[in-house]
């Protein structure tokens, strides 16, 4: 059968000719036969052999059609050939004029939409890719023509998987799959058995990999369409390659280099024959395969794949000992990448593009540490992290927000980080690198035996400290591995932290794993602290969860009686516009003012029995507004806090670790999510007061972007937070909240009142928390059993001395 169609598809290129000579005597029966002839051929010739296609099309450039829609279907054709020889801007032209046309069909718009998204992808253009897409596939729906609905799905599933959006692709591709099944449509299967294949060589399931792409190359086999034989064999070679059968990879990968003649795939095959290359330590082969995937990929300009040639590049510089060359490598690899997300809208888009290239990042902040050059490091750390966030705070300034060193919206550099610290203050920023990331997958199925291998996936895995002043930048390169934090110290079926979730009567644990974690985490920054009498926190991945004040006494670490912490996702994030911090002014009441307007709100549901009386306590002591039980909906809520510049929050907090925007502080009427609050409100809040349960926990996505409540009050205009980083008791979470106001409302700074909050509440003994359970009003009886309780939870301490009832509540943003 495929004979008798190539059979067919001969003829037909015969007859172009007689029909394009027929076309130039102005018949226009002979126009329509010719446009149809050529139709069939240009589309038989597309995805089977681009050189061909190529040349069919080109073939015909001179003719001229009197029909405009004529003219519109060979201009579509045009585009492709500029497309498959790699000319993504001049095919993205003809395009945009299409698509620009009125009288365009709707067939051929669609089309267009599509094709033109192919383009963006290849130039790293991923969210005018994704929304092409989007108007294509609603085009096409529209027309209920299944088949390019699964074309369309196709291509969506390679940007989702390409931006480490793997639950997305694998949807788009299995719904693609059904389709082309449904049609018994045989060459649509196998394009998609291709992307799902990379979709599982992305994941680490080998065997489906292989089993997804041989479908593909058998198939491209019997229809004679050697381009896409070669592609298959050069996707075949990564999984050969990460499941540790180097010589099979490498002869994929000369086998798919010799046969290949499209531009886009041959830079793929060169680029992996050099990571080959170096796994085998032949580095100046290894350098020559990275020149020629950069000479053709500059030439084609696959902006999508270039910063990852320089990255091998630079890498193969470092491993020949030119640190110079290595450097300048890495410089044009993050250049690209900064270039590629600045225009970017779509926060999604803009953490999957930074999670992807995060070790670029990694290994340039390594380099310049290597060469001494301490704030290059410190910039290339500020812009491996929490941009997403950055750019979200950033976009909400205006022109008169201008009070701080800002002059861009780019990360801050050191001496800008430095301006803002008050002498008596440290920055303690880590870092911590070679971490699987968004290649974790791949890296946690490696076989056994691949140091080799994974020492070239990923930069050498390195907790660094990172010890700011406002005179000197210091970097510490700690004794831990956050594999051993995350194996000690957090559950493996849950990720929490152990022992913060304790069973009522039964004995808190002792922390001993805390204090030896300490010791090696944050005594040997001792030195680089001293006499300071605050420290401000950037944690870093994993290290987000735990709290470092209780780690080690900070009075400790820096020798100063009353050292206060507080935290922040990055220094350019603290410091940034939005937030308009200053921090050396004289008083702290002077800088929020001497008469603050506070909205305290408390709900009592679900076993909480004191949230609505800590709400009430805290309104009446300072002369702020109360809503409580019924009265805290929504709706209501978000339509009033933009009037206030103290929100206090008593109620139940909820972390969705699977979507952590859903995460929620619950209400009388439901629960005001994170994502509700991004959405419709705006704030000018010097101080949000979360009491309530794991309202300071986040999910770290790529580029260490924290996702949750955190986000949510901070992006929306708050100057500080104070959450919680576990589940929290409601008694001593009273007492410690009271104890917090009046001491901030006395006149000191919010971090010297979360340190007197805390210290009360973990010194505080049985008769005093006796007197102060009479006070709530609680009866006598209630009272015993309650001391009873907690004094056999922590027998021999004080009722509240183990750090579960007092190291949760955390300080985030402004400490003033």
């Amino acid at each position: 059968m495929q004979n008798n169609k190539n059979a067919y598809i001969e003829t037909e290129e015969r007859q172009l000719k007689e029909l394009a000579d027929n076309v130039r005597q102005n018949t226009e029966e002979a126009e329509a036969n010719f446009i149809g002839a050529f139709v069939t051929v240009a589309e038989f010739y597309l995805n089977r052999d681009a050189k061909r296609f190529i040349s069919i099309v080109e073939a015909y450039a001179s003719m001229e059609f009197k029909q405009s829609h004529h003219q519109h279907l060979y201009t579509f054709y045009k585009g492709l050939v500029y497309q498959k020889a790699g000319r993504y801007r001049h095919s993205i032209k003809v395009f945009d004029e299409l698509i620009a046309l009125g009288e365009l069909n709707t067939k051929l718009r669609a089309r267009s939409l599509n094709s033109r998204a192919i383009c963006q992808r290849m130039l790293a253009h991923y969210e005018a890719a994704l929304d092409d897409y989007k108007q294509s596939f609603a085009l096409w729906e529209a027309l209920e023509n299944q088949h390019y609905q699964g074309v369309v799905l196709i291509n969506m599933g390679i940007v989702s998987y390409t931006l480490q959006m793997y639950r997305e692709a694998e949807t788009y591709l299995t719904q693609a799959l059904t389709i082309f099944k449904q049609s018994n449509e045989g060459q649509m299967q196998a394009v998609v058995h291709n992307e799902l294949g990379l979709l599982y060589r992305d994941l680490g399931q080998w065997h489906d990999a292989l089993k997804s792409l041989r479908i593909y190359v058998d198939y491209r086999r019997m229809e004679g369409s050697i381009d896409y034989v070669g592609h298959g064999l050069n996707n075949i070679g990564e999984v050969y390659l990460f499941s540790g059968q180097y010589e099979l990879a490498q002869e994929a990968f000369l086998e798919a280099s010799t046969i290949m003649q499209i531009p886009a795939y041959r830079v793929d095959t060169y680029l992996n024959l050099g990571f080959v290359s170096i796994v085998n330590n032949a580095l100046d082969e290894a350098r020559s395969y990275f020149t020629q995937a950069l000479k053709l990929a500059t030439e084609i300009d696959r902006r999508d794949i270039l910063p990852g040639i320089h990255y091998r590049l630079g890498e193969t510089s470092r491993l020949l000992g030119n640190n110079i060359a290595a450097l300048a490598s890495l410089n044009e690899s993050v250049r690209i990448i900064e270039e590629t997300r600045s225009p970017l809208q779509d926060e999604g888009i803009k953490i999957s593009l930074l999670g992807r290239w995060q070790q670029i990042y990694e290994s340039q902040a390594l380099l310049y540490l290597q060469m001494g050059n301490e704030t290059a490091a410190l910039q290339a750390v500020e812009r491996a992290r929490s941009r997403a966030f950055l750019d979200m705070l950033l976009s909400g300034c205006t022109d008169s927000d201008q009070e701080t060193p800002f002059t861009n919206d780019e990360p801050m550099t050191a001496t800008e980080i430095q301006a803002c610290l008050p002498s008596g203050t440290a920055l303690i920023e880590f870092f911590v690198t070679g971490l699987p990331g968004t290649n974790k997958g791949i890296t946690e199925n490696l076989p056994p035996g691949s140091d080799g291998l994974s020492a070239h996936l990923l930069p050498e895995e390195k907790v660094l400290a990172f010890v700011i002043t406002d005179k000197h930048i210091q970097i510490v390169e700690l004794d831990v591995q956050v594999s051993q934090i995350q194996a000690q110290l957090f559950n493996k079926r849950d990720g929490r932290l152990r022992g913060m979730m304790p069973v009522p009567g039964k004995r808190l644990g002792a922390m001993r794993r805390w204090h030896d974690l300490g010791e090696r985490l944050l005594a040997p920054l001792s030195p680089l602290v001293d006499d300071k009498r605050h420290l401000i926190f950037v944690p870093h991945g994993i290290l987000h969860y735990l709290p470092l004040h209780a780690m080690t006494k900070p009075s400790r670490l820096t020798g100063t009686t009353n050292t206060t912490v507080s935290y922040a996702p990055s220094a350019s994030v603290l410091f940034n516009r939005a937030t308009a911090l200053a921090f050396a002014v004289a008083s702290p009441m002077q800088q929020r003012g001497s008469d603050p307007k506070i909205l305290s709100l408390g709900v009592n549901e679900d076993g909480l029995t004191h949230a609505e009386a800590e709400a009430a306590w805290i309104a009446e002591s300072f002369g702020g507004d109360c809503l409580i039980g019924q009265d805290v909906k929504a709706r209501a809520v978000c339509e009033v806090m933009p009037n206030y510049n103290v929100l206090h929050f008593s109620c139940h907090g909820h972390f969705q670790q699977r979507v952590p925007m859903d995460s929620s502080l619950q209400l009388a009427d439901g629960e005001l999510t994170a994502a509700d609050l991004l959405q419709s409100v705006q704030l000018k809040a010097d101080l949000v007061t979360l009491s309530a349960c794991d309202t300071g926990l986040n999910e770290l996505h790529p580029g260490d972007e924290l996702m949750g409540l955190t986000r949510a009050f901070l992006g929306c205009g708050t100057r500080s937070l104070l959450a919680t980083l576990w589940p929290i008791h409601e008694i001593p979470t009273r007492i410690f909240m009271e104890c917090f106001y009046e001491s901030w409302m006395a006149g000191a700074s919010k971090a010297q009142a979360l340190l007197a909050a805390q210290r009360l509440v973990a010194h505080m003994d049985i008769d005093a928390l006796s007197e102060q359970l009479r006070e709530y009003g609680i009866c006598q009886g209630s009272t015993t059993d309650m001391l009873d309780l907690f004094q056999s939870m922590a027998p021999g301490q004080g009722p509240f001395a183990h750090p579960y009832y007092w190291a949760g509540f955390i300080l985030i943003g402004a400490f003033d």
